[in-house]
């Protein structure tokens, strides 16, 4: 039981760094940013109907994007009303 289960605790940590340098690459390639410039934040562990969407940070900005096969990706600037 309990090799089963740090089985399944290791094999959920790995998915998660492959999570995250996928969606550091996919926000890479429409941001003005390197994937290792890149912070990923609220990235699905499992996506949705072949749509996803994510957070993404880079040189103090947060973005939101997303990934659809019929359209690619796309990344749109957080605005903070309150930031002065």
């Amino acid at each position: 039981m309990k090799k089963t289960l740090m089985f399944l605790i290791f094999c959920l940590m790995l998915a998660g760094c492959a999570n995250y340098e996928k969606y550091a690459k996919l926000s890479a390639s429409v941001m003005d940013c390197k994937p290792e410039q890149i912070d990923i934040e609220n990235e699905p562990l499992i996506p949705f109907w072949d749509e996803e969407s994510w957070e993404a940070i880079c040189k103090g900005k947060r973005y939101i994007c997303s990934y659809d096969p019929q359209t690619g990706v796309s990344c749109t600037e957080m605005i903070n009303p309150f930031a002065k």
